[in-house]
């Protein structure tokens, strides 16, 4: 049976069924093992829970794994100033499916969970890219990380870090074309 059109069932842990192709659901390491040790001819029909990820998130998951799964780019390629730079194709989806902060943390720990290494690393460099382009009370905010230091600690830390604070990258060429 050819692995691109064998379907699979993926039922999210609140029921939501989301069908993949047998070479999307290999991207994960996870369910690849998982399928090995099952035989994966005993798969047909058989639908497959995913108790660590929800449905609004498995589909976005399963789409990276059906559009992605051929893909054979080098694995976080450098930019000449050093940084990591994240492919067109891939930070295009990562922009365009439209995810909101809470569920593009979910679709980190999804691709962490379901061990799909070309999603988990390009989500956090496009996390990483985000979080550079931000002050320490935006990262706060945007992380919910309360200040828990007083008016002074801060004011001190300010004083003795004045480097760091003072330091925001410029955006890449491809961030610069793409919303945020």
């Amino acid at each position: 049976m050819e692995s691109t059109s064998h379907k699979v069932t993926l039922v999210s842990n609140d029921g939501v069924e989301v069908q993949a192709t047998l070479a999307a659901v290999k991207q994960s390491t996870t369910l690849s093992t998982m399928l090995e040790i099952l035989d994966e001819s005993k798969t047909i029909n058989v639908p497959i829970p995913i108790p660590g990820v929800d449905g609004e998130t498995l589909r976005p998951v399963m789409e990276w794994c059906e559009e992605y799964h051929d893909v054979t780019e080098p694995i976080l390629p450098k930019m000449e100033n050093g940084a990591t730079k994240i492919p067109e194709w891939a930070n295009a989806f990562l922009t365009n499916i439209g995810l909101e902060r809470d569920l593009f943390f979910k679709l980190i720990n999804a691709a962490n969970y379901l061990e799909i290494q070309s999603l988990l690393r390009y989500a956090i460099c496009k996390l990483a890219r985000k979080l550079e382009m931000m002050n320490t009370e935006e990262m706060r905010e945007y992380l919910h990380i309360e200040n828990d230091f007083s008016p002074e600690e801060e004011a001190e830390l300010q004083r003795s870090h004045a480097w760091a604070m003072q330091r925001k990258p410029e955006k890449s060429e491809t961030e610069q074309q793409q919303p945020q």
